[in-house]
């Protein structure tokens, strides 16, 4: 019975339209060229993907891929059992408060994997997010078809290939990539009662990104709904929690203080606090509530698509009829977390791929549903989706600084300094870590600052080289130290021994 759900949605859906009895060469010619709009589409991002996967991290919200690139290189280098599975954003010689528990650590985990059998390089890092992008594109596609049948599931898998969200962050290496595509994993496991799976799919999400618990949660408000998926929400409860407790209890018992310090990070991102972080030096720029909301708002616009809202709210004031009502868990994870971390979405627009996969499926929906000449609306909508695709602003994205600029400026620490170094550094990003392959404390302001840190990295880094390392813009800021390297690019000094 179960494996031939499918297709007995799939005629369920064509009988309501009319297509699938009374005009079935129709609908077998509007198959066939969604079929080849869906594989143009794919083929085109896959070439594009690969023509672009040596590209260094110069792009908007590179810092996310240095970030995630340089916990996966530690990972391969010193060893994820020996780190006990707590990420570390920097370089050795690693300490315990270098351990990063923002969030889980499954995404470096693999790629440090990668890493390991094909090079620590950002042609490496951007293949596997290639690889995520293309196959979580055909698990659209197969949940569409489950749902409505092969035409909406191609027109499915093209709309998420051309959102706004997708074409412009799909190569960020990022946590939001991968437990988006173990969500809709999850999800397709969960419509062919397939509920082991599916936990454990759900379990795999955990441990890639927080964000799964509201799917779960969403799963477990519509069995209150729909009692018959009690069997579906209890196995999204029990894999995605089981997933985030295994985190949890790794990161207290690698390092409880920071481990902790990441539910100051919640608040911040949040609107609840201005600060960041209790513990580390790495505090964030503030901005006001009001200017949080005005940026949550318009990133969701620009990222999905005035078209792809609208249609998902379409969508949602209709009926989800038996096991399809699972989808409507997909928008719990995009709801939830836009509203209640709004300063998150706000600061990332890279977040809102969380919501790809529903809005995607809405705009099938919506290109679908019976209409009088559903060639005419068809194409419409893909129309309106590629016009959209076109004309919507990109977002202006920057933090400070000059990407070109930035990774010299990491070439020249690297140059300049012995491998094992400790560095100071005024900066927050994390691209010269990753470039400069040195062990870099950041956010050191001035020499005051360096001054007060000095005696803390002596007993923690006993007979290593400390340097300071500053953009000649503000090198006048350090004038302690023995100059090794100055020029347009950095001005690194020798501070001890």
């Amino acid at each position: 019975m179960e494996s031939n759900l499918p297709v007995q949605l799939a005629a369920v859906e064509y009988a309501e339209t009319g297509i699938f009895q009374s005009d079935r060469k129709n609908a077998i010619w509007l198959e066939a060229v969604a079929l080849g709009l869906f594989l143009v589409t794919f083929v085109i991002v896959m070439v594009n993907g690969l023509r672009h996967v040596s590209q260094p991290f110069d792009y908007p919200h590179a810092f996310v891929s240095a970030d995630v690139a340089t916990t996966a290189r530690t990972f391969a280098r010193i060893g994820v059992v020996r780190l006990h599975g707590v990420p570390a954003n920097n370089n050795p010689p690693i300490t315990r408060s270098d351990s990063y528990t923002h969030w889980p650590p499954l995404l470096p985990i693999i790629l440090s994997l990668c890493f390991r059998a094909f090079g620590a390089t950002e042609k490496v890092a951007h293949s596997l997010m290639l690889a995520i992008q293309l196959l979580t594109a055909l698990l659209i596609v197969a949940i569409g078809i489950v749902w409505r049948g092969r035409l909406t599931g191609l027109l499915a898998g093209f709309f998420w290939l051309t959102l706004p969200v997708t074409l412009q962050f799909g190569h960020l290496v990022s946590q939001q990539a991968l437990v988006t595509f173990f969500m809709v994993a999850g999800v397709f496991a969960l419509l062919l009662k397939r509920t082991i799976l599916a936990g454990a799919l759900l379990f795999l999400a955990a441990i890639s990104s927080w964000e799964v618990l509201l799917l779960a949660a969403g799963l477990l408000l519509v069995s209150f709904w729909d009692p018959t998926l009690r069997a579906s929400a209890k196995a999204a409860v029990i894999g995605a929690g089981a997933g985030t407790l295994c985190v949890l209890a790794a990161y207290v018992i690698g390092n409880r203080e920071l481990a902790i310090d990441t539910l100051q990070a919640a608040k911040f991102y949040m609107g609840f606090s201005t600060t960041f972080s209790r513990v580390t030096q790495l505090d964030q720029i503030n901005i006001s509530t009001a200017e949080q909301i005005r940026r949550m708002l318009g990133n969701n616009v620009m990222m999905l698509g005035p078209l792809g809202i609208a249609a998902t709210i379409q969508m949602f004031a209709g009926r989800f009829p038996g096991r399809a009502l699972i989808l409507s868990s997909l928008a719990t994870p995009w709801l939830v977390w836009t509203l209640g971390m709004k300063n998150h979405v706000a600061r990332h627009h890279f977040e809102l791929a969380i919501a790809a996969p529903l809005v995607a499926l809405a705009l099938a929906w919506i290109a679908t549903v019976p209409s009088k000449q559903p060639v005419v609306k068809i194409a419409v909508v893909v129309l309106l989706v590629m016009v959209q695709m076109k004309v919507l602003p990109r977002p202006s994205i920057g933090d400070g600084y000059d990407p070109d600029a930035l990774i010299r400026y990491s070439d020249a620490i690297r140059n300049s300094t012995e491998s094992g170094a400790i560095v100071m550094a005024p900066l927050i990003s994390a691209v010269p870590i990753y470039y400069s392959d040195r062990h870099i404390i950041r956010r050191i302001g001035n020499s005051e600052a360096a001054q007060a840190q000095l005696p803390e990295l002596r007993r923690e880094f006993p007979g290593r080289p400390i340097y300071i390392a500053a953009p000649p813009a503000l090198a006048d800021d350090f004038p302690e130290g023995r100059t090794v390297l100055s020029n347009a690019d950095a001005v690194v000094k020798v501070i001890s021994p």
